[in-house]
């Protein structure tokens, strides 16, 4: 059954620089991804100081990107242009160079990390650049995801703090079985 994507969807837009009551309910068009890209529908947002610094007037969007605040996103692949059709349907999260505060937003493939069913939406939208940063760990993400493997796994994690930690913690989990508290 495939997902009927609006022509329009609704975006949280930036009135004027100023305060959170600067932030407003518009509509848009709804983005179409191109090659390499997928269209996520959004189930949550990060908030992070970019966004706030935008909000505020005095960080603007990268050119070309959306004017539209939202770098960290979460939900799922509804649409993709060629060479990631393969994304359709998976949970992710990923950073964008804007326009996350939406309904559907466009992220590079490359940029999408396959969500584990042991964390919500809302706590991988918030992780995601935690995990970027720490690119060792989106890659062992993508490994076991990828893996064709069965059978018992260990998992050794040397440190869990703040949202990093928490999605290293139930990704492990998930993959693992058992992490030593």
């Amino acid at each position: 059954m495939s997902e009927i994507i609006p022509d329009v969807m609704r975006v949280v837009e930036i009135a004027a620089p100023g305060g959170p009551e600067q932030l407003r309910l518009a509509s848009r068009p709804t983005p179409k991804p191109g090659k390499g890209e997928v269209l996520v529908k959004v189930a949550a947002a990060g908030v992070n100081r970019p966004d706030v610094l935008q909000r505020r007037g005095v960080y603007p969007p990268p050119p070309g990107a959306s004017e539209i605040p939202g770098l960290e996103i979460a939900g799922t692949v509804v649409a993709a242009g060629q060479g990631s059709t393969h994304l359709i349907g998976t949970r992710v999260c990923a950073l964008v160079a804007g326009g996350g505060y939406a309904e559907y937003c466009v992220a590079p493939s490359g940029t999408c990390l396959p969500v584990p069913e042991v964390l919500r939406l809302t706590e991988a939208a918030d992780s995601c650049a935690s995990t970027r940063a720490i690119s060792p760990f989106s890659v062992s993400i993508r490994a076991w995801s990828s893996s064709s493997e069965s059978g018992p796994r260990s998992c050794f994690v040397t440190w869990v703090s703040g949202s990093c930690g928490l999605l290293e913690k139930k990704s492990s989990s998930s993959m693992c079985g058992i992490v030593d508290r």
